[in-house]
């Protein structure tokens, strides 16, 4: 007879001793549930962390998120289900940003605060953990012409980070080291701020409405290079700007908009009328959240 065979032969009651029987006898077990909570459920909502892509890197000093490699945020409960229920594609990015707030557990960390890749993930997790993995969409098929259902699985996803050129960055000073491919020029650029967007932004704003011309790649260079070859006079600077080759300018935006880590979503979608595949991400839109539609 083996070993685990002896669990199901038939106990035989064991002989109690003096000491057994003087033993205070346990309380019964009932299935009563407690008067101050009848339903038998935690009011603690769960939380769970989110890795940011960037790992806190590519903020300025001032920012909380710096050096911060993950974010906890809450589950998603029935009351931020009310607040998405009235999403629209006007009202779309602002609610996003108010679902980040409320989802949050560190109440000093706000959503104007995180990059777009970061906010990204965030996003991803709060409708992984609300909604499930498969996200549903009508897709275009370009040989067929037709719209057919498709479910992406938002748990197939994964980070990129493309290096370009010979580009460097410096994590303490929250700069981009870079060599122009053109001119051979050394350029010192620092990562924006959200004051320095917002600042832009009120610029071009301004600009417009005294129907002044506005260019956004001057605006752009002149707010984001510290130094060209180690010179930092703004009032040279600017005049560099002005007659530098379109194809450095084109580098450096290019060098900013790609420097930073990024989450693919790349998925494989076949048309179920012809059966063409195609390789694609998942669509981001005002109804990522709305399951109702």
């Amino acid at each position: 007879m083996t070993r685990n065979s002896r669990k199901f032969q038939k106990q035989t009651k064991p002989q109690q001793n003096h000491q057994q029987n003087n033993r205070t006898p346990a309380p019964p077990q009932t299935n009563e549930r407690p008067s101050d909570n009848p339903f038998g459920l935690s009011f603690v909502v769960p939380t769970e962390f989110v890795e940011l892509p960037t790992k806190g890197e590519y903020y300025p000093a001032s920012n909380p998120l710096r050096g911060m490699e993950r974010v906890e945020i809450k589950h998603m409960t029935a009351k931020d289900e009310d607040l998405l229920s009235a999403t629209t594609e006007e009202s779309g990015d602002l609610v996003f940003d108010k679902l980040i707030n409320s989802l949050l557990v560190d109440k000093t960390i706000k959503t104007e605060m995180f990059c777009e890749e970061d906010k990204t993930a965030v996003l991803l997790a709060a409708r992984v953990s609300g909604y499930g993995a498969g996200y549903t969409v009508l897709e275009y098929c370009e040989k067929c012409e037709d719209r057919t259902e498709h479910e992406y699985d938002l748990n197939k996803r994964e980070i990129n980070h493309e290096r370009y050129h010979d580009l460097e960055y410096l994590s303490e000073q929250n700069l981009y080291k870079i060599t122009l491919p053109k001119t051979g020029l050394k350029v010192e650029m620092i990562n924006f701020s959200k004051e320095d967007e917002e600042a832009m932004a009120q610029e071009k704003k301004q600009k417009l409405k005294h129907k002044l011309g506005y260019n956004y790649t001057l605006s752009f260079l002149n707010r984001a290079v510290v130094t060209v070859d180690g010179v930092s006079d703004k009032q040279m600077l600017t005049k560099l700007f002005e007659v530098l080759p379109a194809a450095d300018a084109s580098v450096l935006k290019d060098v900013y908009n790609r420097a930073k880590p990024t989450i693919s979503t790349m998925q494989e979608v076949a048309c179920s009328v012809c059966g063409t595949s195609a390789r694609k991400e998942v669509p981001f839109s005002w109804a990522f959240f709305r399951t109702d539609i």
